[in-house]
C-alpha cells in the first residue's frame, strides 16, 4: 500500500486527531506538526539559507520535490521549526496527506491548498495503475468531469494567489504527482500561480527551492502512531536541503516571462540545476 492511498482511519484509529487539533487551537498547525516530528524521534535539519522560512509577512513561492509524498506535512512541520506559521500547502484532498492537514487545521482552512490533476476526472478512462487505484478508493470525493477538475484548480489556485499576496508561505509541488522534482517534467501549475500575482508581489516573492533526503514514509508514520501510544521508535534525522532563493523579480528582471510555460521552464532548469550541483 503507499503512502497516498493509505486509509486515514488508520490515523483516526489511533487517536490521533483530537490531541494533536487541541494543540493545534493553542499554538497553531505548524508549530504543532512540528511538535509531533519531534514527539516521534523525527528530527528534520536544514541544510541551505533559511531565512524565508523564518521571516513572517515575506511573500515565499516554494517550489520542491514530493517523491515520497509525505512532503505536504513535512513542509508544515519545518515550517513550525523555524517559527513561520504562515503557510499553505498544496495537496490533493481526497489522499492521505490532504486529509490530515484538513483534519488537523479544524477551522482554519488556510493550510491545505487542494489540487486535482486533470486525469483523476470520473469520466476519464485509462492511466496507469496508481490513476485507476485511486480513483477506485476515492470515486466520491473526485470530480465528475473535466470542466469541475478546472473550476476547483483555478479558485485553489486563486486561493493560493491570495495568500502569496497576504504575505504569506505557498508550498507547490510543480510535478503534479508523486515524483522527483529534479527528473520529472513540470506542469505549468507554477508558472500560473507566478503570473496571477499582482506585478508588485511578482518583483517581492522569494522563490525557495528545497528537496529532502532521509525520508521514509512507513518509518515516519510508524514512529508517529506509536508516540501516540507512549512508544519510542528509532530516532530519525530528515534533512531539508534548500537552494539558492531569489525573487521572481530577480530571477525574470533580464528576460521577463509572459507565459506559464516560460515561467516554468525556468524555474524547472533552475531547480534542475541547484540539486544536480548539490548531488
Amino acid at each position: 500500500m503507499s503512502i497516498e492511498t493509505l486509509k486515514f482511519d488508520h490515523l483516526k484509529k489511533a487517536n490521533l486527531l483530537p490531541k494533536v487539533r487541541t494543540r493545534v487551537g493553542e499554538v497553531g498547525l505548524a508549530l504543532a506538526m512540528s511538535e509531533m516530528f519531534q514527539q516521534a524521534g523525527i528530527t528534520i535539519e536544514f541544510n541551505g539559507d533559511i531565512s524565508a522560512w523564518e521571516s513572517p509577512s515575506q511573500p515565499v513561492m516554494a517550489v520542491g520535490d514530493h517523491s515520497q509524498g509525505l512532503e505536504s506535512l513535512l513542509v508544515i512541520g519545518a515550517s513550525g521549526l523555524a517559527g513561520r506559521g504562515d503557510i499553505g500547502v498544496t495537496a490533493k484532498p481526497y489522499a492521505l496527506t490532504g486529509q490530515v492537514v484538513n483534519a488537523f487545521s479544524g477551522d482554519n482552512d488556510n493550510h491545505l491548498i487542494g489540487l486535482i490533476p486533470g486525469n483523476m476526472a470520473t469520466d476519464r478512462s485509462g492511466g496507469d495503475f496508481g490513476v485507476r487505484a485511486h480513483k477506485a478508493l476515492f470515486r466520491s470525493r473526485l470530480p465528475a468531469n473535466q470542466d469541475e477538475t478546472r473550476t476547483y484548480n483555478a479558485r485553489s489556485m486563486r486561493r493560493a494567489a491570495d495568500l502569496i499576496e497576504a504575505g504569506s508561505l505557498v508550498t507547490i509541488f510543480p510535478t503534479g504527482g508523486v515524483y522527483d522534482a529534479a527528473t520529472t517534467p513540470w506542469r505549468q501549475g507554477v508558472g500560473q500561480l507566478a503570473l496571477t500575482l499582482e506585478p508588485e508581489t511578482f518583483d517581492e516573492t522569494l522563490v525557495s527551492q528545497f528537496k529532502f533526503d532521509g525520508v521514509s514514509p512507513r518509518r515516519i508514520l510508524q514512529a508517529i502512531l506509536k508516540s501516540r501510544l507512549g512508544l519510542k521508535s528509532k530516532p530519525q534525522t530528515i534533512i531539508m536541503n534548500l537552494g539558492r532563493q531569489e525573487t521572481l523579480g530577480e530571477i525574470f528582471k533580464e528576460s521577463p516571462a509572459t507565459t506559464a510555460q516560460q515561467v516554468t521552464e525556468v524555474l524547472q532548469a533552475r531547480y534542475m540545476e541547484e540539486f544536480d550541483r548539490q548531488a
